[in-house]
């Protein structure tokens, strides 16, 4: 809709803030499917909730039926925070954006010994510390190849559920793995998953393997 919009992708005012509020603005949206039935929208989210599993809250349905003043006092919260966000933003961001003539030399070690000091104070021993060193790298060659991080994030988050639930639905139907198949509902899913996996090839043998990810478009603008 815009009137300029061959000054698109050289920095112009107007496209940096359009896909930085829609950038923020899908955070709440990713909210809502793991408040209400335990799947995160995006690795923020399922950060969220693994910090939930972590005290023994499992987001869905039932959260708001058991536990309503934890899920109601999570909404009011996040209400609470973007009041507080927008009043603090609106009086230092001139300050803020200081932070970004810092160094990537001198700003990306002082990050990596902030989350090495939180691994190490969460257990208390090098272990966390160490998967947090795997983590990291390999997190880095995935991004180095083109592949996000965040389907990792959900994985791992969402793995545990999709095992356990599986094993229980084999448990219900005498281990006859054809009722995924034959249910309409799982069958939906099954069929939307295939086709979620498959699109991205498609995309890429359409346009010859020439094309790029939207995160290496991102990461160099120049």
């Amino acid at each position: 809709m815009s009137k300029t919009p061959e000054k698109f992708r050289k920095g112009h005012d107007e496209g940096v803030i359009a896909c930085e509020s829609a950038n923020n603005g899908m955070t709440g949206g990713a909210l809502i499917p793991m408040m209400t039935l335990g799947i995160p929208g995006d690795a923020a989210a399922a950060i969220l909730m693994g910090g939930l599993l972590i005290h023994g809250l499992q987001p869905g349905p039932m959260l708001f039926d058991e536990q309503a003043n934890i899920a109601y006092g999570i909404i009011i919260a996040f209400f609470i925070a973007n009041i507080f966000m927008f009043s603090f933003q609106a009086v230092g961001i001139k300050l803020f954006v200081r932070v970004l003539q810092i160094p990537r030399s001198y700003l990306m070690p002082f990050i990596l010994v902030m989350c090495m000091l939180g691994a190490y104070g969460i257990s208390g021993t090098m272990n966390a510390v160490w998967v947090l060193l795997f983590f990291g790298v390999f997190g880095y060659f995935l991004n180095r190849h083109g592949f996000s991080s965040a389907p990792v994030v959900l994985g791992m988050i969402l793995g545990y559920m999709v095992e356990s639930n599986y094993r229980r639905g084999m448990t219900m139907h005498g281990g006859d793995w054809t009722v995924f198949f034959t249910r309409p509902i799982s069958l939906c899913f099954i069929l939307l998953s295939v086709f979620a996996i498959a699109l991205p090839f498609y995309r890429y043998w359409k346009h010859g393997g020439k094309n790029k990810t939207v995160e290496s478009n991102a990461e160099n603008p120049l």
